[in-house]
C-alpha cells in the first residue's frame, strides 16, 4: 500500500476502505497497546493533567512489552494541542507516577512528532479511531474493525484486557467494552 498524502480515520468513506486500512496493520510487526478512560468516572484530576497522567498506563505496558523482548523503544507520540515533551517528561519523573512500574532505561527517546511526517502515526491513530468507533457505535459492523487486528492487540498469555486493552478505571462497568470484549471471544 503506497500512502501519499496523510492518512485520517475520518477521511476514510466506507466499510471496505477501513477494513483494508485494519488489513495492512494486520500483516505489520508491531503489537498495539490501547488504554481506554471511561471519562463518565474521572473527576479530580485537573484538565491540563490528563492526557500525562493516563499516558503513564501506556508507557506502563510498553516496558512490560519491551521487557519481554528485551528491547528498548522509541517512542513517537503525535502531536497534540499543548503537548510537549517537558511537561511530559517531568510528569512522568514526578511522584505522581511512582503506582506505575515505568522502567526509564527500556524508553530510549520521547518524541512528539507531527502527525503528517511519520506513516506509522498515521496507522496508529486509524487504529486508536476505529476501537473509539467500535466503543461508541457498540456493533458488529465497528466491532469488525478490532476483530480485524485482534492479533496485534498486546496479550500476556490469554489475557488482553489490561494489557492490549486497558480500562480505566478497571471497576468501570463500561458494557461498551464487554460487548467488544465479548464479540472478540467469539
Amino acid at each position: 500500500m503506497n500512502i501519499k498524502s496523510q492518512l485520517h480515520w475520518k477521511l476514510i468513506k466506507g466499510y471496505p476502505n477501513k477494513k483494508m486500512i485494519m488489513e495492512v496493520v494486520k500483516n505489520m510487526d508491531i503489537k498495539i497497546i490501547n488504554v481506554i478512560v471511561d471519562t463518565k468516572c474521572i473527576k479530580l484530576i485537573p484538565s491540563n493533567n490528563i492526557y500525562n497522567y493516563f499516558s503513564g498506563y501506556l508507557y506502563e505496558r510498553i516496558c512490560w512489552f519491551m521487557n519481554e523482548k528485551k528491547a528498548i523503544a522509541n517512542i513517537n507520540i503525535s502531536s497534540r494541542g499543548n503537548l510537549s515533551k517537558k511537561s511530559l517528561s517531568n510528569y512522568l519523573n514526578s511522584n505522581n507516577h511512582k503506582k506505575f512500574e515505568i522502567d526509564n532505561l527500556k524508553i530510549k527517546t520521547i518524541k512528539i512528532i507531527p502527525n503528517e511526517r511519520k506513516k506509522l502515526l498515521q496507522l496508529a491513530d486509524c487504529c486508536c479511531s476505529a476501537l473509539f468507533q467500535a466503543l461508541k457505535y457498540n456493533d458488529q459492523k465497528h466491532f469488525n474493525y478490532i476483530k480485524e487486528i485482534k492479533n496485534k492487540l498486546y496479550c500476556k498469555g490469554k489475557n488482553l484486557i489490561s494489557y492490549g486493552l486497558k480500562l480505566v478505571p478497571s471497576d468501570s462497568e463500561a458494557l461498551e467494552l464487554k460487548n467488544l470484549i465479548d464479540f472478540l471471544e467469539k
